[in-house]
């Protein structure tokens, strides 16, 4: 049987309790031919040293970042220096299945019009629950992860999906040779959606492989306590979201969506800041937000420029067939 080579690309910032136990589960993959890149971004937890112990074994290789460059542009880092005929993104806060990866290139072997394909995320916490089914769009780019918190009766079955979630997800690396890497200008946040967009666009499938399980912790790289990293998610969020749907839109759905998006952030930026400001609480919401707006304003020729490339290069379906798939997705 032909095996092609899988290059597996795992990110790491300051997630060294994390790679404890994603890293020896991956080694422990029941699959010939791979090659594992972990891709550091600056750590400062002892992540370097932790990770200089797994030299012995030659499928491991490290990068490192001297700064956090994301998860977008870190991936694509990995991307550029690997050999794969198969791209896989796992989250350094996953534990896989043995048979995780051979399930997935087994589908992806199976037919040359799938270009993504989405493990089954179960909670780490709670492995009987799900984390994430496939992801599904609604049509103002908001994103939401199919069966989260559901107990797992193997309700959603072998089928398409609209986008993976990046925890574990595998690519085709000709797919990506078309459609360009992740955006880097996300940093985090959505870069997985819009890749994914980008794959439907160019008329490939992306699938949930239900018989690949990976447990997935979630936020290993990213802090989730403080004002400054929630102004920075709320403020990366908003901001991709906005460069989400200019992108990849037909213009007049990009107008259609993006019109009722401004009106509805503007809104609530002045109703959380008036809220705010009458009890005298932090403006940190209604700051990232309008911030948000303000680098699409001052960044919208950059962005206009790589949705010429979308358009003309990229897409070979029309916004219906996508809009369908969104629907489709949504109702599986």
């Amino acid at each position: 049987m032909y095996n092609p080579l899988v290059s597996i690309i795992v990110l790491n910032y300051n997630g060294k309790n994390f790679l404890k136990k994603c890293l020896p589960s991956v080694l422990e993959t029941r699959y010939p031919n791979l090659e594992i890149i972990v891709v550091d971004n600056g750590s400062i937890d002892g992540s370097l040293e932790f990770l200089s112990g797994f030299s012995f074994d030659c499928r491991i290789r490290v990068i490192k970042n001297r700064i956090n460059k994301g998860y977008a542009a870190g991936n694509n880092i990995g991307i550029c220096s690997s050999h794969g005929d198969y791209l896989v993104f796992l989250n350094n806060d996953t534990v896989v299945e043995p048979e995780w990866l051979s399930e997935l290139i087994k589908a992806m072997e199976s037919d040359l019009s799938i270009g993504a394909a989405q493990s089954k995320l179960l909670l780490m916490d709670s492995p009987k629950h799900l984390d994430c089914a496939g992801n599904f769009s609604d049509f103002y780019g908001g994103t939401l992860s199919r069966g989260l918190g559901e107990e797992d009766v193997d309700q959603y079955k072998y089928g398409e999906i609209f986008s993976c979630k990046g925890a574990a997800m595998i690519i085709r690396r000709g797919v990506l040779d078309k459609i360009g890497l992740f955006d880097s200008d996300y940093f985090a946040y959505y870069e997985d959606t819009d890749l994914c967009w980008r794959i439907q666009l160019a008329g490939y499938k992306i699938l949930y492989i239900p018989s690949s399980i990976v447990y997935h912790k979630g936020s290993g790289s990213i802090p989730t306590v403080g004002d400054s990293s929630t102004f920075f998610q709320v403020y990366l969020m908003k901001r991709n979201r906005i460069a989400l749907l200019l992108k990849n839109y037909e213009i007049k759905n990009a107008i259609r969506y993006l019109i009722s998006v401004l009106v509805y952030e503007t809104s609530k930026i002045a109703i959380v800041g008036l809220n705010d400001l009458q009890k005298h609480r932090n403006l940190s919401y209604s700051i990232a937000s309008s911030k948000a707006i303000l680098w699409n304003l001052k960044h919208f020729r950059q962005t206009w420029n790589k949705r010429v490339y979308v358009q003309k290069v990229v897409r070979s379906i029309s916004d219906r067939e996508i809009i369908s798939k969104m629907q489709h997705s949504n109702q599986s």
